[in-house]
């Protein structure tokens, strides 16, 4: 089965009043320039918290490889398990394997089997989801696909274990658990490109599917956009799991990662965004976040041998994903939860024009009505009134331009503003 990316449409409100439709493959909300010169609004701001991208609370994380078995513990058939076992005991054989079953099995049981099998091992990239199977008197004979065999397959294990290597001694040193996890899907969204020939051809041409062509060839779709950030989150002692789904009618893959206990939504694919103000929109969201715009499947255990679609894809084991305080906004953006003092927003915004930093982002909390919030900060001119506080707290050098673009992230409650810079010597 295909995963493809995203490709979405969305409006930039010039100062002209022009509308430009552009159509990018990535993730992001109306921008809109607004003139910061002539507003002068005394409207009290609210305050909270500036938290630097990487302010992780969680204790210093100790890299040490995991490999959990989600997928065999959630396999929902006896059979399946049986399948299981005997692909791990061909599954290092260099050449195409056939396994043999005593008995009448399924379509559901094989696939459950092979997915569970690949979703355990994201190291072990040549073996595909597709497959023959044909009865033989009263054995039956599964035939695994390889996406390479032979002399080949032995270089090409080479060459992954060495980029992993290399990957895992430039992680950061003496880091916490978030930053080991936004380094692993910061590696992937910089150094892979998503393969827009593949994702449209009709079945796997190469190893797009896969972790070895995400990190080896760096060229993938969805499923190996995820399936390299399970092999690396789980090489930094991250547990990963690997989530199929839809998102705009297409199928879809991506991953939920346990941070200290706590279960997040991570799409990498949507993470490499072409504008760096929407790059890891998609990194640790809650289910409410995500069900936004993606459907997860159904589990394999809710689905019966008859109502089994060999369309359609299925998952081994969702977790429950509520938790906010690994979510990439709030651990580097500033969190707005009132309308009355503007101290917090104002220090914040000195703070990032003095780094000269391009972007500012707002967490809009849960206690706030989005629609309103944004009205208020934006249109009814707060936002104007934060940059010329922020430029006098900072003595005017730097000095933020007055007129910007403004993102509104809907979906994640985010308004990010791309910060521009008067020249010194104006």
């Amino acid at each position: 089965m295909k995963f493809l990316r995203k490709k979405i449409n969305f409006f930039i409100i010039l100062a002209s009043g022009i509308f430009l439709l552009l159509s990018v493959f990535s993730l992001c909300g109306c921008s809109v320039d607004i003139n910061l010169k002539n507003d002068s609004s005394d409207r009290s701001v609210e305050k909270s918290s500036q938290k630097s991208e990487l302010s992780s609370t969680a204790s210093q994380h100790k890299i040490e490889e995991v490999k959990t078995l989600y997928g065999y513990d959630n396999i929902s058939d006896p059979v399946s398990k049986q399948i299981y076992d005997k692909i791990a005991d061909v599954s290092q054989n260099v050449e195409g394997e056939v396994i043999n079953f005593d008995g009448d099995i399924s379509e559901k049981q094989i696939y459950e089997a092979i997915e569970a099998y690949k979703n355990d091992h994201p190291e072990v990239f040549w073996i595909k989801s597709g497959y023959k199977y044909y009865k033989i008197n009263s054995t039956t004979h599964i035939e695994l696909y390889y996406t390479m065999t032979g002399d080949e397959l032995v270089s090409a294990k080479s060459r992954l274990e060495s980029k992993l290597d290399s990957i895992v001694k430039a992680a950061p040193k003496n880091a916490g658990v978030y930053e080991y996890e936004l380094y692993a899907n910061n590696y992937i969204i910089d150094n892979c490109v998503y393969d827009d020939t593949a994702a449209q051809a009709e079945g796997v041409v190469g190893n797009e599917n896969d972790a070895y062509g995400a990190l080896v060839e760096q060229r993938a779709v969805c499923e190996g956009y995820a399936r390299a950030f399970k092999l690396l989150c789980n090489k930094l002692g991250i547990e990963c799991v690997n989530i199929t789904g839809t998102a705009e009618n297409r199928a879809h893959q991506w991953n939920c990662a346990n941070i200290d206990g706590e279960w997040y939504h991570v799409d990498t694919t949507w993470n490499d965004s072409e504008g760096e103000w929407t790059k890891n929109d998609y990194f640790n969201l809650t289910d409410e976040q995500i069900e936004k715009d993606h459907t997860i499947n159904r589990l394999f255990a809710e689905i019966s041998n008859e109502e089994y679609d060999d369309n359609l894809s299925y998952n081994l084991y969702i977790p429950s994903c509520t938790s906010l305080t690994y979510n990439y906004y709030r651990q580097r953006g500033f969190i707005l939860t009132d309308l009355k003092d503007d101290g917090g927003v104002v220090d914040a915004l000195a703070q990032a024009a003095a780094k000269r930093e391009n972007y500012f982002s707002i967490v809009i909390d849960g206690s706030l009505d989005f629609n309103k919030t944004f009205d208020t900060v934006i249109n009814k001119g707060r936002f104007a009134d934060w940059i010329q506080k922020a430029n006098s707290k900072n003595s005017y050098s730097p000095a933020i331009n007055s007129t910007c673009k403004v993102y509104r992230k809907d979906n994640i409650r985010v308004i990010t503003a791309v910060l521009e810079y008067k020249s010194d010597k104006e």
